[in-house]
């Protein structure tokens, strides 16, 4: 009995060693970095070992999902700049694997700036416009700069401002890609000049004044240069108009390639009237006497004036106004402005040399 039982003991662990058992996987791995565009997507396989042997079921994770995503199937998508873990697992076999996923930025290849040059007048403005290259470009952010200030500034926005005369270059950058504009500033020119007045009747010796406009009131240069076609009868300056000498001229303001003119007539200061320097006068034969004529008003143009006698025989007069005593008798001066025809008298009296005039002789005569 204890034969047959010794004996099938044997004949099982014969057969129990005889059996072998089945192979599984026991390794999987996965690529140690991953690195993909942003906006790409990559399918991640693993590998198991052994190979030859059929690769488990996997689940998928992510340790940041605004980095990437992945699916079942091991499609990753990248979705922000930045570095993640993909984690791959088989949980029937209780194996793991990561990997360090990183998303890359796509950066710009190129940038076009429009327009590529312009040319402002000073105090206008300019929008440009920037493209980066590729379309797709992650950041696409444009940093503006003018190579001059003090002709034309820039804003972070691309918006040129024209401030001074002259030539410069704005440049936009966006990460390595560089883009410009030629930028050329001209001034602001007068258009036209406008007088105040464009006829002046005025006084020799008096003063009057012109002002001028410039349009367009922004013209950069408002510099006015004044002449006078003839500065013996007017002279200018800084608007201010000199009456020289009788007659007509023109005065011009001319500002750049525009002028205005005003025609300018310079008149005499009339005579108004005219006194003597005495009403009467006795003088004796042979004797001399000056008689003064005052003109009113006393800056008149014309000072001239013609001296008579009414008889000439009795007394005459000069053109200097000086009276000599001829014959003993009474005649009367006169003195005429030349200018107006005004006229004043003297009365004169002329006695014999050295007769002493009585009441009666007075009366006799």
């Amino acid at each position: 009995m204890n034969k047959k039982i010794i004996a099938l003991v044997t004949i099982c662990l014969v057969l129990f060693s005889c059996q072998k058992e089945d192979p599984v996987v026991t390794t999987i791995t996965l690529p140690q970095a991953i690195s993909l565009d942003i906006g790409s997507t990559q399918k991640i396989t693993p590998t198991h070992l052994p190979s030859d042997l059929p690769a488990p079921a996997y689940t998928w994770h992510t340790s940041d999902a605004s980095i990437f995503t992945v699916d079942n199937q091991g499609n990753i998508s990248a979705i922000g700049v930045g570095e993640a873990t993909l984690t791959v697992k088989s949980t029937e076999l209780n194996l793991t694997a990561t990997s360090r996923v990183t998303v890359l930025p796509i950066n710009a290849s190129s940038l076009e700036i429009e327009p590529k040059s312009a040319t402002l007048l000073i105090g206008n403005s300019l929008q440009l416009e920037g493209t980066v290259l590729p379309d797709n470009t992650t950041d696409k952010t444009l940093v503006w700069k003018s190579e001059d200030n003090y002709v034309a500034t820039v804003t972070e926005n691309g918006l040129v401002e024209a401030v001074g005369l002259g030539k410069t270059r704005i440049t936009a950058t966006s990460g390595s890609a560089t883009g410009y504009c030629e930028i050329t500033v001209e001034p602001i020119l007068a258009e036209k000049v406008i007088l105040s007045r464009q006829s002046i009747n005025m006084l020799i010796g008096s003063t009057e004044t012109l002002t001028a406009t410039i349009e367009p009131e922004k013209t950069t240069h408002k510099e006015i240069v004044w002449s006078s076609e003839n500065k013996e009868i007017a002279a200018v300056a800084e608007g201010a108009v000199s009456g020289i000498g009788i007659g007509t001229t023109i005065i011009t303001a001319t500002c750049g390639d525009v002028s205005a003119s005003c025609e300018v007539t310079v008149e005499p200061i009339k005579v108004t009237g005219v006194s003597l320097s005495n009403e009467s006068i006795t003088l004796e034969m042979t004797d001399k006497t000056q008689l003064t004529a005052t003109i009113m008003p006393t800056n008149a143009t014309n000072q001239k004036v013609n001296w008579s006698s009414d008889n000439p025989d009795i007394a005459e007069v000069d053109e200097s106004g000086w009276v000599t005593g001829i014959s003993e008798g009474n005649t009367t001066i006169h003195v005429t402005t030349e200018d107006g025809n005004f006229s004043a008298s003297c009365d004169m009296t002329v006695t014999l040399k050295g007769l002493i005039l009585t009441k009666e002789h007075l009366q006799s005569l």
